[in-house]
């Protein structure tokens, strides 16, 4: 596992083709990607998983974090229903945790420009 996306590499520069930006009251966003739930994914059922805010961050994720080997309490898992959507941006930091018990969970994605 591996959270990825987020406004910056890992080395610190801007991602410019994933970039958040809000000006003069508009926001851009240049990729955007849904997540339709198939099933219902309650608490620590694994799946989506996203680091809230981060597509604002001027600053690089320890690369323990990204690994979720530390910082997890900033690592959030929605509980979902079948037929929910998420929406977010390519730019905030996210990746699916692995599934920590049965029934299997589902999800469909797809990403716009």
């Amino acid at each position: 596992f591996r959270l990825h996306g987020g406004p910056l590499t890992e080395d610190g520069a801007p991602e410019h083709q994933l970039a958040y930006a809000c000006r003069q009251g508009r926001m851009f966003n240049p990729l955007l990607a849904v997540a339709v739930q198939l099933t219902d994914v309650g608490p620590q059922a694994g799946g989506f998983c996203v680091v809230r805010g981060s597509h604002k961050s001027n600053f690089v994720a320890p690369p323990r974090m990204l690994d979720l080997q530390a910082h997890q309490e900033h690592v959030h898992q929605p509980q979902t229903q079948a037929g929910d959507v998420i929406l977010f941006s390519e730019s905030t930091l996210h990746g699916m945790r692995a599934r920590a018990r049965p029934p299997v969970w589902r999800a469909a994605a797809s990403r716009s420009c």
